[in-house]
């Protein structure tokens, strides 16, 4: 039977102070879906929570995944789970090409800035 329960980043401080909401049990499997991730690092917080609840989280699904940032260097990847997506980055410059919504000279300084942040940053502040 499948639940949906609410994960917040910090118990609420009243009431029953909870900050897992809903009926589950103990062992169950769970999945995290939220908007958007960049590197992963604020889904950690509700792993954690989930798997102290004594959840099994193996899964995270975003609507969004930057998916510029090496996962293997990612918080999320020392937890073991596995990140799925409906769409990337690469994914929007497809459809920007595809459609030529933009001229390549701007698709290319995006795919610049995706590729080296950093570096683009700097030359561009």
């Amino acid at each position: 039977q499948k639940k949906m329960i609410y994960v917040r980043k910090k118990p609420k401080g009243f009431g029953k102070n909870q900050q897992i909401e809903g009926d589950f049990q103990k062992g169950q499997k769970a999945i995290l879906i939220e908007d958007l991730a960049t590197d992963g690092g604020s889904k950690v917080i509700f792993i954690k929570a989930m798997r102290k609840a004594s959840l099994i989280v193996e899964d995270v699904f975003v609507i969004f995944y930057y998916n510029i940032f090496d996962f293997t260097k990612s918080p999320l990847y020392d937890f073991k789970v596995n990140i799925h997506f409906l769409c990337t980055w690469k994914d929007i410059i497809s459809v920007v090409k595809k459609k030529k919504l933009y001229d390549d000279v701007d698709i290319d300084n995006l795919n610049y800035f995706l590729s080296n942040p950093e570096d683009w940053r700097a030359k561009h502040a």
